[in-house]
């Protein structure tokens, strides 16, 4: 397996200064963390092999076992992870897949972790990818892995991302990723109505959506829940996986990438142009709004 421990990364958590425990990490925030990891591998390994993907992404057993993290034994003394990107075992398909994985994936972090637009675009050219790895990214750094100050390295000791970049570089992205995907020409899902329920515990709100009989659940990050709480009584919209029953009926939505309330506020039509709608013109009029 040594061929493929090039393609490495170093978990570093900094428990908190007044941590009872200076050097431990709770085994939910680690499995949180590979988790995370793990997932944007997979993404990455899709994206590079130029897969297309629906608005729920199924990872084939294939991309599960040749891109897979191995855990390594940490340093004595110290709260540090290592783990290597390789399929176990002598038969490893495309000795060298791992490495142009570790390399795309390297990129993702750097452009995330810069706020780079123009760079994340560069390295995820499918727009279909991007509310998934971002998600990803928020497992990796978020939750409690916030606490611990994680930071990934390289086998040198080279910063790859650390948790205050790459949260603040997830929010940026996430900011410009309407028109970042308007500029791709693709649509971004989202389904709009207002809550009638919110589970805190289980950080999911209920959604009634017009022309669906019963409420839509979603599942959302607990970023968003000072801006349900706020916007209780407003219609919203919200940007994620969308989840549909064999009749294409939306049941529920995951992986939420975004929510925000719509403008219901009166507009005023100053012209509708042309002056005289020629019969051709009446199904697709032209407005001027003030």
């Amino acid at each position: 397996m040594h061929q493929v421990q090039d393609a490495f990364f170093g978990l570093r958590f900094h428990p908190p200064s007044q941590d009872p425990n200076p050097n431990s990490v709770p085994v939910d925030t680690l499995f949180q963390t590979l988790k995370g990891l793990q997932r944007a591998v997979h993404l990455v390994a899709m994206l590079e092999q130029g897969r297309d993907i629906q608005t729920r992404v199924r990872v084939g057993r294939e991309i599960e076992e040749r891109y897979r993290l191995h855990w390594a034994p940490p340093d004595k003394g110290c709260v540090y992870q290592p783990v290597f990107l390789g399929k176990q075992g002598r038969n490893n398909p495309g000795r060298y897949e791992p490495h142009r994985v570790f390399r795309a994936i390297t990129r993702i972090m750097a452009a995330i972790k810069a706020g780079d637009e123009g760079g994340f675009e560069q390295c995820a050219p499918n727009p279909a990818y991007w509310p998934h790895i971002f998600e990803s990214f928020e497992n990796m750094f978020g939750g409690e892995a916030k606490k611990y100050a994680l930071s990934i390295e390289d086998k040198v000791g080279e910063v790859l991302a650390d948790h205050d970049s790459t949260l603040k570089g997830v929010e940026r992205l996430k900011l410009v990723l309407p028109r970042l995907a308007e500029r791709s020409g693709f649509t971004i899902p989202a389904v709009t109505g207002t809550i009638s329920k919110v589970d805190f515990q289980k950080s999911e709100v209920s959604l009634l959506v017009p022309g669906l009989r019963r409420p839509l659940s979603c599942e959302y990050p607990r970023e968003f829940e000072k801006f349900i709480l706020d916007g209780a009584r407003d219609l919203i919209q919200v940007e994620g996986v969308i989840e549909a029953d064999e009749n294409e009926v939306p049941q529920r939505i995951t992986e939420i990438s975004r929510i925000h309330a719509l403008n219901t506020d009166d507009i005023e039509v100053s012209d509708v142009l042309p002056e005289n709608l020629e019969v051709a013109d009446i199904g697709n009029p032209r407005f001027r709004v003030s």
